[in-house]
């Protein structure tokens, strides 16, 4: 069996640090994706790395989940709160000895647990960049789902995350590494992996050093100048011939292990009397010592000239042993000697011995003087620094510089703890712009930062996804592109302002997306100026988000349907059972009907506000059937607009407050 590379790490798409799952699923497939807000990602310059993929789905997955683009974009979607995760990032190597026509079939047995046994949809994607050492660098590059995906799309719940975390990542990483073994065994590959580390492994060769993409990237451009990922590929001659010597080192103990068992197997076979574990010159029952030497017939002579009688307790261990050495060396022995000269003649198995010993001798000196070697050029190395490329020393003596100007700072450790710390500053910032008494700290989760005038009396605040929003008093000024989050953050200052009524300059997609925002905010608020050709894009825009708050809605109330009639499986249901289940359903009515409040409820993941909206629903429509239907009330009873031409601002909430809204 030879041992291959194991490389296998675990990550996540955290939008809250700033990680897009398109770019992830773009990059992986080395393509380029459309975003829903406009954007794209382009990664087709790594084509060339890309060697193959495939999209693995669960059992029972809806037939949308088959396009990549619709699928990753869903799963985006559903995750509404600012540290949601919506996928699991995995990257594992590729043994070289599998073949180009095998790595996709390796790649995908080890997908496919996860798939199965969570259901759980993944896209796995081949690379097989050029690696330092002129070889081939096959990996493979996987996107899990966090939830579930059935007939109905994705489950409410997240799968869960245990078996990832647990025992720090190890165990999965040992799943990970038995089902590659398992695949390798199965196709004839003599390879495997080991997931463990070199100290559990007992590998006595120090790690390489870690070494950043930033240095390998270097090398790359600037080989001759690249000093520190050069140093590595430097030391990995020493640290093969090292990783040789302590191999031939080990496999020459085994096998005087082996000699010496043979020879101990040997002499009890021999000699059956002779205690198995003891020294045979120890053991009363054999001859004495003077008696096998020809040369002392007398058995006192023998005694005189060879020292105490061994048999002796009271003078055992004194005396010199076998070949003049001393008795007391015999026993440091791992197993005792057992050469006995017998007619002049050397026992079986004693060359054998000895070069195995000889060559233990030549392996201990190979890996002392390789460790020699690392030492000294260690020391070399600390005393001769290698040259440097002028611009690092720049760069240095910059980063000094600003060093010196920053003055002391001190932040809390914990990561989330600054965050949260963050966002109660800049709270406290928005709180003293709008004189206001209180505001929560989730208005500053889409804020990188904000800047207070105070001369001038403006607010400018920098959005983390890009651009920024200039507030005035009198108007909001948005640099960038409307995305959803610069959108978001404008509605939010209007309702901070409560303006009624807002006029909006700048390009169309700009006055689309804001007068879709502010029409579908409760109440509304009216926008002036709009041409015909808005009127229309904004309708449409409107009647979509409309549409698709309501599949939501229902694809939830359905969910609760399915979960409450699961519960009942196996019991007689009693009469609270039998309502529960009806006012769902009054509420799955209310919704497909247009409901206002029923479908915002469902859609914001309240089932039981969808319930009370339903509910209330139902004694209306029971009301109707038995009364003449009441006069309209003053405000729209359904969530969009009635007519093509939709009233953005109805007569009713016309307020005396205005402002404008520019880009």
């Amino acid at each position: 069996m030879t041992a291959a590379l194991f490389h296998c790490q675990f990550g996540a798409v955290q939008p809250s640090r700033g990680d897009r799952l398109l770019k992830v699923v773009a990059y992986n497939a080395a393509a380029r994706v459309q975003t829903p807000d406009g954007d794209a990602y382009d990664f087709r310059r790594k084509a060339a790395e890309h060697v193959g993929g495939c999209l693995m789905l669960p059992v029972g997955a809806p037939a949308w989940a088959a396009d990549p683009a619709r699928l990753w974009s869903q799963a985006e979607a559903v995750e509404t709160r600012v540290d949601g995760q919506p996928a699991r990032l995995v990257e594992f190597a590729i043994p070289r000895e599998v073949t180009p026509e095998q790595r996709l079939d390796f790649a995908r047995a080890v997908v496919a647990p996860w798939v199965d046994d969570e259901g759980v949809a993944a896209q796995v994607d081949l690379h097989c960049p050029l690696a330092a050492d002129g070889g081939e660098q096959p990996h493979a590059h996987v996107i899990l789902t966090r939830r579930a995906l059935g007939p109905a799309g994705f489950a409410a719940r997240k799968t869960d995350n245990l078996p990832w975390t647990a025992n720090k990542g190890r165990d999965m990483r040992g799943a990970v590494a038995a089902r590659m073994n398992a695949w390798l065994a199965d196709h004839g590959y003599d390879s495997r992996v080991d997931h463990r580390s070199s100290a559990d492994r007992g590998d006595l060769v120090p790690p390489e050093p870690d070494v950043g993409r930033a240095a390998v990237e270097a090398w790359r451009n600037r080989p001759d100048e690249a000093v520190a990922f050069s140093d590595v590929l430097a030391e990995r001659p020493r640290r093969r011939a090292l990783r040789k010597a302590v191999a031939e080192r080990e496999a020459a103990e085994a096998e005087i292990q082996n000699i010496q068992k043979e020879k101990l197997r040997h002499d009890s076979a021999a000699d059956p009397g002779r205690h198995a574990g003891g020294d045979p010159r120890r053991d009363s029952s054999g001859p004495r010592r003077h008696e096998q030497n020809p040369g002392s017939a007398d058995p006192a002579r023998g005694r005189a000239g060879r020292g105490p009688d061994r048999a002796d307790p009271r003078r055992a261990g004194r005396g010199p042993g076998i070949a003049g050495e001393p008795a007391r060396q015999n026993r440091r022995r791992r197993i005792p000697p057992r050469v006995e000269l017998t007619g002049g003649g050397r026992r079986p198995g004693d060359d054998r011995l000895a070069e195995a010993r000889r060559r233990l001798g030549e392996a201990d000196g190979r890996a002392a003087r390789h460790r020699r070697a690392g030492a000294r050029r260690a020391a070399e190395q600390a005393a001769f620094r290698a040259p440097r490329h002028p611009a690092d020393d720049r760069l240095a003596a910059t980063r000094r510089r600003l060093a010196d100007t920053l003055p002391p700072s001190m932040a809390p450790g914990d990561a989330a703890e600054r965050r949260r710390r963050r966002e109660r500053h800049l709270a406290g910032l928005l709180r003293q712009h709008y004189d206001s008494g209180w505001l929560p700290e989730s208005v500053a989760a889409n804020l990188a930062r904000i800047e207070l005038d105070r001369g001038a009396g403006t607010a400018t605040l920098h959005l983390r996804g890009g651009g920024r929003l200039i507030d005035c008093g009198d108007r909001l000024v948005l640099h960038g592109r409307p995305r959803e989050a610069a959108v978001a953050e404008l509605v939010a200052a209007v309702d901070r302002h409560g303006w009624t009524s807002v006029t909006l300059t700048g390009d169309s997609a700009f006055r689309v997306a804001v007068a879709a925002a502010l029409a579908d905010r409760r109440p509304p608020v009216a926008v002036v100026g709009l041409d015909e050709a808005d009127r229309q894009a904004v309708g449409a825009e409107f009647a979509r988000r409309a549409e698709e708050r309501r599949r939501v809605a229902l694809d939830a109330l359905r969910a609760a349907e399915r979960d409450h009639l699961a519960r009942l499986v196996g019991r007689q249901p009693t009469a609270h059972d039998t309502a529960t289940l009806e006012a769902v359903r009054d509420a799955q009515a209310a919704a497909s009907r247009g409901d206002a409040a029923a479908v915002r409820a469902a859609a914001e993941g309240d089932i039981k506000g969808a319930v009370r909206a339903g509910a209330a629903w139902r004694r209306r429509e029971e009301a109707l059937a038995i009364q003449p239907a009441p006069a309209a009330t003053s405000e729209p009873a359904t969530d969009g607009p009635q007519s093509p031409t939709p009233a953005y601002r109805p007569s009713w909430a016309q307020g005396p407050q205005a402002a404008r809204l520019t880009r």
